[in-house]
C-alpha cells in the first residue's frame, strides 16, 4: 500500500491542535482529514489591519469585531462527510452546525502563498497563513488542479 501526500507531510502545531479539537467533536470511527480555520468577514488581513486602526483612533472599525458579516468558523473534512463548525473564539471549535455526506459543497480551493482561500457552499471563506498547507492538502485530497501557473 502506497502513503499518500496527505499522510506524509506533518501538521504544525496549530494545525495539529485543531485536527484533536475537531475529532472530539466526531464519532471514535471517524478519522480528521483536513481541518482549517476560516473567515467569512474578509482576508485575516484586512482584520489585523482594522484592530490596529481601532487600537490607535479609539474608533471601533467594524472588520476589527467581525460585524462585516463574517466570524470565524472550521472546515472540516473527515473520512465520511464535510463538517461546518462555529468557533465562538478563534481556534476552539465548540458546535458543529451541519454536516455534508459529500465533498461537492467545497468548491474552489486557492492555496498560493498571500491569497489563501476556500468556496464553501458558494461563498469564498478566507484562511489565515499557518493553514495553507492544509488548503494545499486539501486541493489534492479534491482532486483539484494547482492554481494558476504554480506548480507542486
Amino acid at each position: 500500500m502506497t502513503v499518500s501526500y496527505l499522510d506524509r507531510v506533518p501538521l504544525t502545531k496549530q494545525e495539529q491542535r485543531l485536527h484533536d479539537q475537531v475529532q472530539g467533536l466526531i464519532e471514535p470511527d471517524q478519522r480528521v482529514r483536513i481541518a482549517v480555520e476560516v473567515t467569512g468577514s474578509g482576508r485575516h488581513s484586512t482584520e489585523v489591519a482594522a484592530g490596529l486602526l481601532t487600537a490607535l483612533t479609539g474608533w471601533i472599525v467594524p472588520a476589527a469585531v467581525g460585524v462585516t458579516g463574517g466570524g470565524r468558523f472550521t472546515l472540516a473534512v473527515t473520512d465520511r462527510e464535510v463538517l461546518w463548525i462555529g468557533n465562538p473564539r478563534r481556534g476552539h471549535p465548540r458546535d458543529i452546525a451541519a454536516r455534508y455526506p459529500g465533498r461537492e459543497v467545497i468548491g474552489e480551493v486557492n492555496d498560493s502563498t498571500g491569497d489563501l482561500w476556500v468556496e464553501f457552499l458558494g461563498v469564498r471563506y478566507y484562511a489565515h497563513a499557518s493553514f495553507g498547507t492544509e488548503l494545499s492538502r486539501l486541493r489534492r485530497l479534491l482532486g483539484r488542479p494547482v492554481p494558476y501557473s504554480r506548480r507542486d
